[in-house]
């Protein structure tokens, strides 16, 4: 099943916060907070550019947060559509269903389409990968609080009940850790390391899949012969990311057979 990301009443640690007669998901409060700290990230850390290639950069952001919303928006309304025309006067339903996977392959798609579109050779990936990485990490903290992409059935002392008495991994917290490692971690690459345009937004894709694959064992999400959808999916995108080398490889075993 994937991520429906809606709160409830009696369900999360703390789903809503009450301002005066109006209750606003947590969830939806840290997706905001996480665009404003990667957009305050993206400024802060960016190189600076001259005016003409700062344009085209400007092109690219904004057709990544355009694929990215899609991406991330779209397999939740195509997955629960017969939630969604059951209830259509719950504007919550509409906007607090969203996935990291599919928000990660919808900006790279978006970028991959728009640069072949205008023949754009600008890369941005290594101003983009950390600003990503811990705009993730404050979203998972949204899950957290409203009680989504939490983990199986675990131990009692490794477990975090959410409302129901069931104590389950707290894989959310688990992905807030590793994304804001591999915010640390492009932070001092890029600062420290002669690095291949572009490579730093590589290394992120390459690493939240396979990490996200390896964590799906232990989150609580409907499976196809113990795989869940979000495995396949990050199986296909890890393949499409390095078919060029992939192809090398199997290219150079071809000629030494």
């Amino acid at each position: 099943m994937l991520d429906e990301h809606i709160s409830h009443d009696n369900f999360g640690i703390m789903p809503y916060i009450n301002v005066y007669d109006l209750k606003i998901p947590t969830y939806s409060i840290f997706m905001v907070l996480a665009l404003i700290a990667a957009f305050i990230c993206y400024k802060l850390t960016a190189e600076k550019i001259d005016r003409g290639k700062n344009s085209f950069r400007s092109l690219i952001i904004i057709y990544a947060l355009l694929g990215g919303a899609i991406g991330a928006k779209l397999p939740i309304l195509i997955y629960n559509y017969k939630i969604l025309f059951s209830y259509p006067e719950n504007i919550n339903l509409l906007i607090s269903g969203k996935t990291i996977v599919g928000g990660l392959i919808g900006g790279f798609l978006a970028v991959f389409l728009v640069k072949r579109r205008f023949k754009i050779e600008l890369k941005t990936g290594n101003d983009i990968a950390a600003p990503a990485a811990f705009g993730m990490a404050i979203g998972r903290l949204g899950c957290f609080f409203g009680g989504c992409c939490y983990g199986i059935e675990s131990p009692q002392f490794l477990g975090v009940d959410f409302g129901d008495g069931i104590y389950r991994y707290p894989t959310q917290i688990y992905e807030l850790i590793f994304d804001l490692g591999l915010f640390v971690l492009f932070l001092y690459l890029k600062r420290t390391k002669e690095l291949r345009p572009g490579v730093l937004f590589k290394y992120l894709l390459n690493a939240y899949f396979i990490f996200r694959f390896l964590i799906e064992f232990v989150r609580d999400t409907e499976t196809i012969l113990g795989i869940s959808y979000y495995q396949i999916l990050c199986s296909l995108c890890l393949i499409f990311i390095n078919r060029k080398h992939i192809l090398a490889v199997f290219n150079k075993k071809q000629v030494n057979a």
